[in-house]
């Protein structure tokens, strides 16, 4: 029952939650001008390949709201490692690895949002178990969080970076493809 209640809360909501949601991705990019748009573009692709998996409707709201806010953590990531336009070093490699368990505990205290909390922390995580947080392996990690994990990788790397410029939708997806099983 609880269950079919979440799901009544998520469809009911929706709009609003969209809204607001849409409101914390420019909270974001407003910290990262080179993320503009990226919130956008990972949700839209991440619900279509949540549609073309048939994915149930209720997870796959879950997955598009997760993808809106998935880097939410990034707001409590230092500038001078958020914004830095060189190499990271290991330390702040290191912290910059926490903003998906960051972002899950920003949203913890929001009830009907629970679903969305393994999307957000699980999405940099790797099938071989060599992602973050908490580097879990295979199906230990959510659905939702390897769609948006590779919504993720695809909108990075058909996007520039200060440090490259962006691949082809072709070379992204033989990239990704290459990276089937591990990442």
């Amino acid at each position: 029952m609880r269950s079919k209640n979440i799901k009544n809360k998520l469809l009911e909501l929706r709009p609003d939650c969209f809204e607001l949601f849409k409101a914390l991705a420019l909270v974001i990019e407003s910290r990262d001008p080179d993320s503009k748009g990226h919130s956008e573009k990972v949700a839209l692709l991440a619900r279509e390949i949540a549609q073309e998996l048939d994915c149930p409707d209720r997870l796959t709201c879950e997955i598009e709201m997760a993808a809106r806010i998935h880097d939410i953590g990034k707001v409590g990531i230092r500038d001078e490692i958020l914004l830095k336009s060189g190499l990271l070093t290991v330390a702040e490699w290191l912290e910059m690895m926490q903003h998906p368990s960051k972002g899950a505990e920003m949203i913890r205290p929001i009830s009907f949002l629970q679903g969305l909390i393994p999307i957000i922390e699980g999405h940099h995580e790797h099938f071989d178990g060599t992602g973050y947080p908490q580097g879990l392996k295979g199906e230990e990690i959510h659905l939702g969080a390897r769609i948006l994990a590779v919504a993720d990788a695809y909108d990075a790397l058909t996007s520039r970076r200060p440090y490259r410029s962006r691949f082809s939708h072709d070379q992204a997806i033989k990239i990704l493809r290459e990276s089937g099983g591990a990442q």
